[in-house]
């Protein structure tokens, strides 16, 4: 009998034949093949039925399919694609690095510095920009930073002032339920909800949580709650006079504050990017001056390492 034996880690192939007529009975002798024909052989003591005799060989740690010898063909295995410096591990990608640091607050310092050296070096030279033009881009880039960092942090208080209205809000409209449920009956309740602004989300009816229709259900519930005679309830025209009032109020300064990161984001970048240009050009100029020391003069420039 002949069967192809593979196993995990180096693959290889092998061709075992055995002695006996049935089960592992007789001795096992294991051959390895390659691309010119046997270049090994290993036999192993016999296998019994009362278990394996002493050996240097475990027949579990292999996978066996038996077959017949005209039947053989050559087995195909994947390997894993060797790791590279410079790549990632086992996908063959290359890993991209830059010269320049990721981080805003980083870059602005590294920018600081260069046009610090850029200036008290004025052999260097670019036809399309000074060292005077790009301190001053750095002074605006640094500028249009800090204001986009003031401006963002104001925006986790106003969300928090909406996130406990609608907690308010959702409560209130649980008790405006019941208001109706006495009023019109349980059964008849839900045909009442459109009227006060509750819709059904997720099983429940509620006020809808997007907050511009939110903002706009105010007026529905009020009209309903002065046309019901809930208007001197705790959670009557009061109540949802000033929430109205707040919820707008709220809502209107947190998309002015979000339209106007969005609108600093975007100088931010397009100044960044108008840096990194000049910076990219400079690192240039700095290695066709100095080829075999330019490392050395990255760092005294203010490039901390060669690549971030």
């Amino acid at each position: 009998m002949f069967s192809q034996i593979q196993y995990f880690g180096t693959v290889q192939r092998f061709i075992f034949s055995q002695n006996g007529a049935s089960g592992l009975s007789g001795n096992t002798c294991f051959h390895k093949f390659s691309a010119s024909g046997l270049s090994s052989s290993t036999c192993f003591r016999k296998i019994t039925a009362s278990g394996q005799s002493r050996s240097n060989f475990q027949i579990r740690h292999f996978i066996f399919k038996s077959i017949k010898p005209k039947q053989m063909k050559t087995q195909k295995f994947l390997y894993a694609p060797e790791v590279a410096e410079g790549t990632g591990a086992a996908t063959g990608k290359t890993i991209k690095t830059t010269a320049l640091p990721q981080s805003d607050v980083d870059f602005m310092d590294v920018a600081k510095t260069v046009g610090q050296s850029w200036a008290a070096n004025p052999a260097i030279t670019l036809l399309w920009k000074t060292a005077l033009d790009f301190n001053n881009d750095v002074l605006a880039y640094a500028a249009a930073l800090n204001s986009r960092l003031s401006t963002g942090s104001n925006r986790p208080s106003l969300t928090q002032t909406l996130n406990q209205l609608d907690k308010k809000i959702d409560a209130a409209v649980t008790e405006v339920k019941v208001y109706i449920a006495k009023k019109f009956k349980t059964p008849n309740a839900q045909a009442q909800f459109p009227r006060y602004g509750i819709v059904k989300e997720n099983r429940s009816y509620v006020i809808s949580h997007d907050r511009n229709n939110r903002n706009n259900s105010f007026t529905l519930m009020l009209a309903a709650i002065l046309a019901d005679g809930f208007d001197k309830e705790e959670y009557g025209t009061t109540f949802w006079t000033a929430i109205q009032n707040e919820y707008a109020a709220a809502l209107e300064q947190a998309s002015n504050t979000t339209g106007d990161i969005s609108g600093k984001v975007a100088t931010k970048n397009q100044q960044k990017q108008a840096l990194k240009k000049v910076m990219s050009a400079l690192m240039f100029i700095l290695r066709g001056n100095y080829p075999d020391t330019y490392p050395e003069m990255y760092r005294q420039w203010g490039w901390k390492k060669e690549s971030y």
